[in-house]
């Protein structure tokens, strides 16, 4: 209001404020922009190592709309909890890309495995789950506990982003064993009658890894 009042009496000067908050101001506005600009980096890396690693490009695409789901919720209900992010939180879309995509590549990677030995996708899916699900959740519900171990930390930034990254991680959990699976069986049968050839999901087998664990236990 000051300067609003005094600046028309002097023309060609410019002022504005300083201080603490609007350096914060600055700082918060920058860091935000720069962790939009480093998630969609992050995404796109991400997704383009799947592609190449598996070989195929549907599947990781749509691990990578679940991720994008997952931060949504998470979002969401960090917003009914806390009703903001600060300068630390506003970068838990980049954390959560690089741990929720694990989840992801478990299931496609043992759905197509599956997928290869059981005729039914329904099938193939509910051995996959069996299979795979209890290391999902036990690792995101261990990794999850860690981040909300820091809600005791007195900074309040750092318990804010302990909060914001554990329910970030039960969301991709959450996210990856309801919509994953439906999405990929969805995927099967659009593809089934688009092409008209009997399906065939990609699987990649690591021959290497193979190898190895064959020779670690040839000499224990």
């Amino acid at each position: 209001a000051i300067l609003d009042r005094t600046l028309p009496d002097f023309p060609g000067v410019k002022a504005g404020i300083s201080g603490m908050i609007p350096l914060q101001k600055d700082e918060m506005e920058h860091t935000t922009k720069d962790m939009q600009l480093s998630a969609i980096l992050a995404l796109v890396l991400v997704l383009v190592l799947f592609i190449l690693t598996f070989r195929m490009w549907s599947a990781p695409i749509l691990a990578g709309l679940n991720l994008i789901l997952s931060i949504i919720i998470a979002a969401g209900v960090v917003g009914l909890l806390l009703g903001r992010l600060n300068m630390m939180t506003s970068m838990f879309a980049v954390i959560l890309i690089g741990l929720g995509v694990d989840y992801s590549i478990h299931t496609i990677s043992v759905y197509g495995e599956r997928r290869n030995i059981d005729k039914d996708a329904v099938r193939a899916m509910q051995e996959t789950l069996v299979r795979s699900g209890s290391g999902i959740i036990t690792g995101a519900l261990t990794t999850a506990a860690a981040f909300f171990a820091l809600a005791i930390s007195v900074t309040q930034g750092i318990k804010e982003m302990g909060i914001v990254l554990g329910i970030g991680i039960i969301c991709a959990m959450l996210t990856t064993m309801t919509g994953l699976p439906s999405i990929l069986v969805a995927r099967e049968r659009v593809l089934k009658r688009v092409s008209k050839k009997p399906f065939k999901q990609a699987h990649v087998e690591f021959k290497i890894l193979g190898d190895l664990g064959r020779s670690i236990t040839a000499r224990p």
